[in-house]
C-alpha cells in the first residue's frame, strides 16, 4: 500500500490503486517493459534470450542466468489466479527439451543481430570461457509477474516449492499521482530469492564495440552515450539530467565518462542501412573525460568487491551502479587515468 504524505497537516492519504488499461496500456506494452529492465525489476543475474510472443504456446519472456539456467516468465495484468500457475508449467513442459541450438535460433530472431547465444551470453556476465552448449537449459525456472495474488495461489506455490520445483511470483501495484504514473514491484516474500535492486544514479553503458568498432568511436569523438535498433535503444531514455554514464568497451573496461544533459535525441544511425530514422537514440555528456587507457574489467571488479563486497554484473546494454560504486570508481579514474 502507497501513501502519500501531506507535510504541512502531518497527515498522510492513501493513494488508490488503478490497473494497466487504466493508463492505457496493453499487457504487451508492459511486457516490454519488464524485458528492457529485467535486471532492475526481477534480477541483475538475467539476460533475456526472447521477448517477443507471436502465439500462444510460447512464454512471455525467456531469459537465461550466468550458469545458462532457462527462465519462463508469464505477465498478467490483472490478479493472479491457478490457471496462471498451470500455463506457466506448460511451457516449462513445452521447453523442458530444448537444446541449446533451439535456444539459439530463438535468440537470433529476437536479438536480429545474428550471433551466437554463447558468444553473447559470455560477454554479457562478462565470463571467462564460454559456457559448453550442454550447460545451458540444465534447469528450470518459472516465475509469475502478477497485479495482485490471491492467497490459495500462494500455499500451491509454497507447496510446489516444497517438492523442489522452482516457481515464484513478483507482485506488482500501479498508482497515478496527479496525472503521473508509477509502479511498485514487491521483491519479497517468504518463498522468493529475488534481490530489489538499489535506485542509483549512475549507469555502466556498453558502447557497442564487439558489433561495430564505429560505435564507440563515435561516441567518443561527439561526447555522447548513444544505443542502437529496438529494443536496445530505449535504455537511454533511463539517463536523467547529471546521471554520471561510465562508457564501457566489453571486455577490455571503461573508456571514457562525463554526465547526461537529460536530452535524449532521436536520429538515423548511420552505421545500418535500414529504413528507420530513429534507430539511434543518444545524450550528450557533459563534463566529458576521456581516459588516457582504459580501466581493465579486473580493476572494476576489484573496486566493487572493496566497496560493496561483490562482483559486477555488466549487462549488454545498460547497467546501474550502486552509487558507492560509482564514487570509487569516478576517484579512481580521476586519480590514476586522466
Amino acid at each position: 500500500m502507497l501513501f502519500q504524505i501531506d507535510k504541512e497537516n502531518v497527515s498522510y492519504r492513501n493513494v488508490p490503486k488503478i490497473f494497466l488499461e487504466n493508463i492505457p496500456w496493453t499487457e504487451g506494452q508492459f511486457e516490454k517493459l519488464v524485458s528492457l529492465n529485467i535486471q532492475d525489476f526481477i534480477s541483475s543475474d538475467l539476460m533475456v534470450i526472447f521477448a517477443e510472443k507471436t502465439v500462444d504456446e510460447e512464454p512471455d519472456i525467456m531469459a537465461v542466468d550466468s550458469q545458462g539456467d532457462l527462465y519462463i516468465v508469464e505477465i498478467k495484468r490483472r490478479e493472479e489466479d491457478q490457471k496462471n500457475l498451470l500455463q506457466v508449467l506448460e511451457y516449462g513442459q513445452m521447453f523442458a527439451s530444448s537444446t541449446y541450438e533451439d535456444l539459439d535460433e530463438k535468440f537470433k530472431k529476437y536479438s536480429k543481430y545474428g550471433r551466437d547465444l554463447r558468444e553473447v551470453h559470455k560477454e554479457y556476465f562478462e565470463l571467462e570461457r564460454i559456457l559448453d552448449r550442454l550447460d545451458f537449459n540444465k534447469k528450470q525456472h518459472f516465475l509469475i509477474i502478477t497485479n495482485g495474488l490471491d492467497q490459495e495461489t500462494v500455499n500451491k506455490i509454497v507447496c510446489w516449492r516444497k517438492i523442489g520445483l522452482d516457481i515464484d511470483a513478483i507482485v506488482y501495484w500501479v498508482y497515478e499521482i496527479n496525472g503521473e504514473c508509477f509502479i511498485e514491484f514487491d521483491m519479497y516474500s517468504p518463498f522468493r530469492k529475488y534481490e530489489f535492486v538499489k535506485e542509483t544514479n549512475a549507469f555502466l553503458l556498453n558502447t557497442n564495440f564487439s558489433n561495430d568498432e564505429d560505435c564507440q568511436a563515435a561516441m567518443l569523438k561527439e561526447k555522447k552515450a548513444a544505443a542502437y535498433c529496438d529494443p536496445w535503444k530505449y535504455s537511454i531514455t533511463r539517463i536523467t539530467k547529471d546521471d554520471l554514464v561510465f562508457l564501457y568497451q566489453s571486455g577490455v573496461g571503461i573508456v571514457a565518462y562525463g554526465k547526461g544533459d537529460g536530452v535524449v535525441h532521436k536520429v538515423k544511425f548511420k552505421f545500418f542501412n535500414t529504413p528507420e530514422d530513429e534507430d539511434e537514440y543518444n545524450m550528450k555528456l557533459n563534463n566529458f573525460v576521456l581516459l588516457k587507457k582504459p580501466m581493465a574489467a579486473s580493476e572494476i571488479r576489484q573496486i566493487y568487491k572493496k566497496t560493496i563486497g561483490r562482483n559486477p554484473n555488466y549487462r549488454m546494454t545498460l547497467v546501474e551502479i550502486d552509487s558507492t560504486v560509482a564514487k570509487a570508481l569516478q576517484r579512481e579514474i580521476d586519480t590514476h587515468y586522466v
